[in-house]
């Protein structure tokens, strides 16, 4: 009902039971053409490969997307990769959150990722868990890095990994990327501010804050936008 009468509707948030909502994409694919904002969200334990079809087509369909956020259990980097693909073409999008629980990305799957990062992004919010030999730490950082990287105007970033493995720190991230004014690593979240000659001065929320996140906290709706629904206390959405 809601996609065949919602022609004019420009943010949709869906969570629940995840093949019923796919299978729904499926058929009414051409459907909502002004939509600008999508979150998913799911807790479904897998994910098959018609959701994946199903997901990646109705993404690359909407060219007016500014906004996307999808929590959904990839099981391998194929399912993973093929989404990705469906974000490539131009659109004008400035926020992407992935959270993808199950599905075990490795060194050169991660390096893999920056290519399919759009480089309008002010903001991007990454989970994805990862299991990879402590001999390549450094090249896991440098992964990570170069993902949150491709992009010139990033002002907010949030990662978490679920096996809690070689992250970059924060003051590397602040380094690497100078328009960073947010930045989140798990639970913690920090406020960047710069002086005239580009040093930085790094103030962490305090937990109250980073637990309730309100609009005003983050400076730009877009950002908040992004962190909604997510859970990153240590408690899963």
């Amino acid at each position: 009902m809601l996609f065949r009468h919602s022609e004019r509707l420009k943010s949709l948030t869906l969570d629940s039971q995840i093949s019923a909502n796919f299978a729904v994409m499926s058929q009414h694919n051409e459907r909502l053409p002004h939509l600008a904002s999508l979150k998913i969200v799911s807790d479904a334990p897998h994910m098959n490969e018609a959701d994946v079809d199903a997901l990646s087509s109705f993404v690359a369909s909407k060219v007016k997307l500014r906004r996307l956020d999808i929590a959904v259990p990839f099981m391998c980097w194929g399912q993973l990769e093929r989404f990705l693909s469906a974000i490539s073409p131009p659109r004008p999008l400035v926020v992407l959150g992935i959270k993808s629980i199950l599905f075990d990305c490795g060194i050169h799957e991660l390096q893999k990722i920056a290519d399919y990062v759009p480089t309008t992004l002010t903001g991007l919010r990454m989970n994805v868990s990862t299991e990879i030999n402590s001999n390549l730490a450094q090249a896991e950082c440098d992964a990570w890095t170069q993902i949150f990287k491709q992009t010139t105007k990033l002002g907010f970033s949030h990662m978490q990994d679920e096996q809690a493995s070689y992250i970059p720190g924060i003051h590397d991230l602040i380094v690497e990327i100078p328009t960073l004014e947010i930045i989140g690593k798990d639970e913690t979240f920090y406020s960047i501010n710069r002086d005239d000659s580009g040093v930085a001065v790094i103030i962490p929320w305090f937990t109250t804050k980073s637990f309730s996140r309100a609009k005003e906290d983050f400076r730009d709706e877009d950002w908040e936008w992004i962190m909604r629904f997510h859970n990153v206390h240590n408690i899963n959405i």
